[in-house]
């Protein structure tokens, strides 16, 4: 965000803390709040279907396993479907049998499922050591599924989850902020429960804050994929729209009220309102 677009941001601040008669600090903290559980609400989360995609390449990413991919190119060796091109759980096994091009195909060997992992297979002669090879992988492969299915879908929210840290880091409960968009009790719920597909707990979210005649708070998200998800430019997005929403105030006489610009701004404690 532009130095000039911030130092808009803190005259705006200042002004409202003026004309309600309040501490700049309680501008400061109101405001925060309004700006994490918005930056929370615009943040997406994935869905179940996507979840369960990443958790399948995991387990067939998994040293011991490798089972993803084009799979090996000797006779014999296995792959299997992560769901992302074709349904999840398809087991495919390199055959002997050249095609004209020197290539060998694949065959289909079964079918993973992908709801009770259990394996059916098709109806073909195997030889007995790669017939026990396929259902070893399957096998080892639904036991894994088994684990992550649950853990990645625990994971959905972890994005959002960093703002609610950044709120939590100050104090700030974002089921309680007034003000700003709406965001529902259940999915500020959801984002606190979010935990890694590895079962940890980390804090992606912190803070900073001075207070005094130059009080200052900053926003720490150091969420591992938060440039990827464009989280950067949803804080400026927001950043921005609340210097917006300040010159619409202005505009409209707002701020020649305490009482007006107390409704504007919800999370004011105004005891004069004359």
């Amino acid at each position: 965000m532009p130095p000039s677009e911030l130092a808009k941001l803190s005259i705006a601040f200042r002004a409202v803390a003026k004309a309600a008669r309040v501490a700049g600090h309680e501008i400061l903290r109101g405001e925060a709040g309004i700006i994490l559980k918005e930056c929370a609400r615009r943040t997406k989360t994935t869905t179940a279907a996507k979840a369960d995609q990443r958790s399948a390449l995991r387990v067939l990413n998994k040293k011991g396993l490798d089972l993803t991919g084009s799979g090996g190119t000797e006779p014999g060796d296995i792959t299997v479907n992560a769901g992302w091109r074709g349904p999840f759980g398809r087991v495919w096994v390199r055959s002997p049998a050249r095609r004209r091009g020197g290539g060998r195909p694949f065959r289909l060997a079964g079918q993973i499922s992908a709801t009770r992992f259990s394996f059916k297979p098709e109806r073909y002669h195997w030889k007995r050591g790669t017939w026990t090879d396929i259902i070893e992988a399957a096998a080892d492969v639904a036991y894994q599924m088994r684990k992550a299915i649950p853990a990645g879908r625990r994971a959905i929210g972890l994005a959002r989850q960093s703002w609610v840290q950044i709120a939590d880091s100050l104090g700030i409960r974002l089921e309680d902020v007034k003000g700003g968009g709406s965001f529902s009790a259940a999915g500020l719920a959801k984002a606190r429960a979010a935990i890694a597909a590895t079962g940890r707990r980390y804090v992606n979210g912190l803070s900073r804050q001075e207070m005094g005649a130059r009080a200052s708070i900053t926003l720490i998200n150091r969420y591992p994929r938060n440039r990827r998800m464009g989280m950067d430019r949803t804080l400026a997005g927001v950043l921005i729209g609340r210097v917006r929403f300040f010159h619409q105030n202005l505009r409209r006489g707002v701020f020649a009220s305490i009482a007006n610009t107390a409704r504007a701004y919800p999370y004011l404690t105004v005891r004069n309102t004359v």
